[in-house]
């Protein structure tokens, strides 16, 4: 079971990562790997091109982008007739994104921001606001919590 305690501590080494220089989605992916015992030589690789949006293009959140690399390196697929497990992973991931979206109140990076990245203005708002501290840990934490809230609730321990 993923005590309190563990999920804080995850959110906490997201969010060092984050303030460290990783983009959201590499941050997320850094810490839930970690914690989640995923080891792959791509993270946090991967996710690099992710951040604000895919691209700073503002679609879906960085965020939510790593934990769905997370989900894809815990439960997907290494051959293309691991149907199982295809559906599986589809199944969880659909279900954390409904869960993000609703703590969130959306999943794309300019609509949680409320302004667009990809231009000069957008960014040196995002900046004056202080948005990193302010709306990215927001999500960068709920989407942490919930994907170690539902792991724990898709893989409950015997007892």
């Amino acid at each position: 079971m993923i005590d309190a305690t563990t999920i804080q501590t995850t959110v906490e080494h997201a969010l060092a990562h984050h303030n460290a220089g990783y983009n959201c989605a590499e941050a997320v992916l850094l810490a839930t790997c970690a914690v989640t015992g995923c080891h792959c030589d791509c993270v946090p690789r991967i996710a690099t091109g992710l951040g604000g949006g895919v691209g700073s293009q503002g679609e879906l959140c960085g965020a939510l982008t790593g934990v769905v690399l997370t989900l894809g390196l815990l439960y997907g697929r290494e051959r293309a007739d691991e149907i199982e497990k295809k559906e599986a992973t589809r199944a969880k991931t659909a279900q954390f994104v409904r869960q993000f979206a609703e703590k969130n109140g959306a999943i794309r990076c300019r609509d949680i921001l409320g302004l667009e990245l990809n231009t000069e203005a957008g960014t040196r708002e995002y900046q004056a606001r202080n948005l990193k501290q302010e709306c990215c840990a927001a999500a960068i934490t709920n989407a942490v919590q919930i994907l170690l809230e539902l792991k724990d609730e898709w893989e409950p321990q015997p007892g």
